[in-house]
C-alpha cells in the first residue's frame, strides 16, 4: 500500500490537516494522490475546499472531474461551499455546443494541441504515451471528425457507455470513492480515477455501491478550451497512430440510442456492463424501450427472452421518477385506442415504471397523473390500459408473473375501482405471487380500507408477502393505526419490524397514535 493508501483509511482529520498545511512541500507529481485521499470524506473535503479559498491552494490543481464531483456531494455543507469555491454555469449543453460550430474550419495545431492534451485531458485519457489510461481508448477515434470530437468532449453526459460509467462507492470507514470500476470479483474491487489513482478494495469493506448518471468525464471543458484551442486539440487527436481495439465492446464510443438498446439485448455481453448502460443513461429510457420492443411480436417466446431487460430499463425510469421521463415511457408503453394490452407493455407499466415509484416512497397515481398532465390522447389511452389491465389480471391464460405486473397497474385506481379486484387475491390459498401483486398494487391505494384488507390475510401470507404487508400499513398514519392494533392484540411481534419500519412508526405525528405507539415501546 501507498503512504496515502495507509493515510486515508485513519478516521481521524490529523492526515488532512497535515497535508494541507505541508502543501508546498508536496512533490507535484504526489499531489493527484493527495486530493484523491482528502476527497475521501466530507470533513477533509471541506478542509480542502477551505484551503483553495483561503489560497493555500490553487483551484486549478484540482481536476474538473473531481470538482464535478465535489458539487455532486450529498452533505449540504460540503456541496454548499463547493458551489461557492467552484460557482456553478448554468449554460445548456446545446448553447455551448453552437459556440463550437465554426471550429471545423478552424486550422489546428499539433503541437498546442498536444500540449492541451497534457493539460486538460491526460489525466483520463492515455495517447501517444502522454496521461493514464482510465477513460477510452482515443487512438481508434482519429478519423473521426471535428463534430464528433466536440460532441463528446463538450457533451459528455449526452450518452454514457457501460465501461466508463462513473461510481461511487461507499465504505464503512466513512471514506467515499469516485471512480470507474476496473475489475471485480469475489475478493477485490479495482477502482480507478483521474490520474491513474488506483485503490483495490475488498468487498467487506463496502457498504454500498452507487452509479451515476453521469460519466466520469467532466462538462465544462469550455471554461479552459476556446474554439481554437478546441482545433488544436483535435489535429493532436487526429494525428496520432491507429490504436488497437481492445475491452468488451468496439473500441468506438456508443451514442445511439439505437445501437445502445441492441447491446443491452445482447446475450453474449456480460449483465453488469448491460445493466451499467441502462443506470448511466436515464434519459433514453423510453429510446431504449421503443427499440427493444419494434421488431418484437406479442405472444412469442422472444418477447419473454426480453422481458426482463426491458424491465430493467422501466423500473430504473421509475425509480427516478422524472415526469417528463415517466411520460415519455408511457407513450411508448401504453397502448393504443384499439390495441390489447401487450405482455410487454404491461411489464413496463406495472412492474416498472409504478413498481420503481412505489418502491422510493411515491403514490405512482398521484404522480403519473402529473406526468400525463394536460395531454387528452395519452389521458384516454392511459384510461383505457386500466380497464385491460383488470381483465388481464384475471386471465388465467396470461403468464402469472405478467398477471401480477397487471394487479400492480390496479393500484393507481380509487378503492371503488381496485378494492374488489384486488382483495380478491389475498384470500388464503392464492398463488404466491399474484398475492405479491394484490398486496403491492392495494400499497398504492390511498383508502383507509386498505389497512384493514392487508391485516386480514396476516396470519397466513407468505413471510416474504407478509414483510410486504407490513411496509404497505406503513405508508399512511391510517394504515398504522391498524399495524399498531395488530401488535397490541399480538398478532404481530415487534421483533418482526425492522429498524426502518420502527422508524417510519415513530415519525408518526397524530398524537393519539404516537401515544399508543411509545405506550407499546416500539421504539
Amino acid at each position: 500500500a501507498t503512504v496515502f493508501e495507509v493515510l486515508g483509511r485513519q478516521e481521524n482529520n490529523g492526515p488532512a490537516a497535515y497535508l494541507i498545511s505541508h502543501w508546498s512541500q508536496l512533490p507535484a507529481a504526489s499531489r493527484p494522490a493527495a486530493i484523491s485521499l482528502l476527497l475521501a470524506r466530507d470533513e477533509s473535503s471541506r478542509a480542502l475546499l477551505k484551503a483553495i479559498e483561503q489560497g493555500t491552494i490553487r483551484p486549478t490543481e484540482i481536476p474538473l472531474e473531481q470538482k464535478q464531483s465535489l458539487l455532486q456531494r450529498a452533505a449540504p455543507q460540503t456541496r454548499e461551499l463547493a458551489e461557492k469555491v467552484f460557482p456553478i454555469r448554468t449554460e445548456s449543453r446545446s448553447h455551448v455546443l453552437q459556440q463550437y460550430q465554426a471550429v471545423a474550419s478552424l486550422t489546428g495545431s499539433v503541437a498546442k494541441g498536444k500540449e492541451v492534451f497534457t493539460t486538460s485531458c491526460s489525466s483520463c485519457h492515455l495517447l501517444d504515451g502522454i496521461g493514464h489510461d482510465v477513460g477510452p481508448d482515443l487512438a481508434p477515434l482519429r478519423n473521426k471528425d471535428a463534430d464528433y470530437f466536440i460532441k463528446n468532449i463538450l457533451d459528455p453526459n449526452a450518452a454514457v457507455e457501460p465501461r466508463f460509467v462513473g461510481y461511487e462507492i461507499f465504505l464503512k470507514d466513512g471514506r467515499s470513492l469516485s471512480g470507474i470500476i476496473k475489475s471485480e470479483t469475489a475478493s477485490a474491487i479495482t477502482l480507478v480515477a483521474g490520474s491513474g489513482i488506483t485503490e483495490v478494495l475488498k468487498p467487506a469493506e463496502v457498504e454500498q455501491i452507487q452509479a451515476s448518471s453521469l460519466s466520469l468525464m467532466p462538462e465544462g471543458l469550455e471554461q479552459s478550451i476556446t474554439p481554437q484551442v478546441m482545433a488544436d486539440l483535435i489535429a493532436f487527436l487526429r494525428n496520432t497512430a491507429p490504436g488497437k481495439s481492445s475491452g468488451t465492446l468496439a473500441n468506438t464510443l456508443v451514442r445511439d440510442p439505437a445501437a445502445m438498446a441492441r447491446i443491452i439485448l445482447d446475450g453474449s455481453q456480460p449483465n453488469e456492463v448491460r445493466e451499467a448502460l441502462i443506470g448511466a443513461n436515464p434519459q433514453f429510457a423510453a429510446e431504449f424501450i421503443a427499440e427493444m420492443t419494434r421488431d418484437l411480436t406479442p405472444g412469442t417466446p422472444e418477447e419473454y427472452i426480453r422481458i426482463p431487460w426491458i424491465w430493467r430499463v422501466a423500473i430504473a425510469a421509475g425509480k427516478r421518477n422524472d415526469a417528463g421521463e415517466i411520460k415519455r415511457v408511457l407513450v411508448v408503453a401504453t397502448p393504443s385506442l384499439t390495441s390489447p394490452l401487450r405482455d410487454w407493455e404491461a411489464v413496463v407499466i406495472g412492474g416498472g415504471i409504478i413498481n420503481g415509484l412505489s418502491l422510493k416512497g411515491h403514490w405512482p397515481a398521484e404522480r403519473i397523473t402529473e406526468s400525463i398532465g394536460d395531454d387528452p390522447e395519452l389521458a384516454k389511452r392511459w384510461a383505457r390500459s386500466l380497464d385491460l389491465a383488470t381483465a388481464m389480471a384475471g386471465d388465467a391464460k396470461v403468464p402469472t408473473g405478467t398477471r401480477y405486473d397487471a394487479l400492480r397497474m390496479l393500484g393507481v385506481l380509487p378503492w371503488d375501482q381496485s378494492g374488489e379486484p384486488l382483495t380478491r387475491y389475498l384470500a388464503k390459498g392464492t398463488h404466491a405471487e399474484l398475492q405479491q401483486g394484490a398486496i403491492s398494487g392495494l400499497a398504492d391505494v390511498r383508502s383507509p380500507k386498505v389497512g384493514p384488507a392487508l391485516a386480514s390475510g396476516l396470519s397466513y401470507f407468505s413471510q416474504s408477502n407478509r414483510d410486504l404487508a407490513l411496509d404497505a400499513l406503513l405508508r399512511d398514519e391510517s394504515r398504522m393505526a391498524v399495524l399498531v392494533n395488530e401488535i397490541a392484540a399480538g398478532r404481530v411481534a415487534r421483533a418482526e419490524l425492522n429498524r426502518s419500519q420502527i422508524g417510519r412508526l415513530n415519525r408518526a405525528t397524530d398524537p393519539t397514535l404516537a401515544r399508543r405507539i411509545r405506550e407499546l415501546a416500539l421504539q
